[in-house]
């Protein structure tokens, strides 16, 4: 039997629980049943994804997925889409590139934690 391929579209991926203590990353569209094992989500990263807020296209960073999982709503989001969430704080989200957006995820992260 020959090994399906996704149906042409760009997977919409949020974290999903199975266990107390698993989670996997899967595509969120009705008609896909597509998923990251856990033992190969490490291949997750570099992956585009739909946003959940805009439906526009991103790519998973580690910052992105920290983010989709500390916001506990599990679901990828875009940079602008993270932005306008974290509108009024210190932070202006302003032509950032992916290095930059990481580490201000990052220290949002932190300062959560404290």
């Amino acid at each position: 039997m020959a090994r399906q391929r996704a149906k042409g579209h760009v997977h919409k991926y949020r974290l999903v629980p199975m266990n107390q203590e698993t989670s996997v990353w899967a595509c969120g569209l009705p008609m896909c049943n597509h998923f990251m094992p856990p033992n190969m989500q490490h291949m997750i990263e570099g992956k585009a994804s739909e946003c959940w807020d805009c439906n526009n296209t991103t790519i998973m960073s580690p910052a992105r997925m920290k983010y989709a999982i500390d916001s506990n709503e599990g679901r990828m989001l875009c940079d602008d889409c993270i932005a306008a969430r974290l509108e009024g704080r210190e932070i202006v989200f302003k032509d950032i590139d992916d290095v930059e957006m990481d580490d201000i995820l990052a220290q949002i992260a932190r300062e959560g934690k404290k």
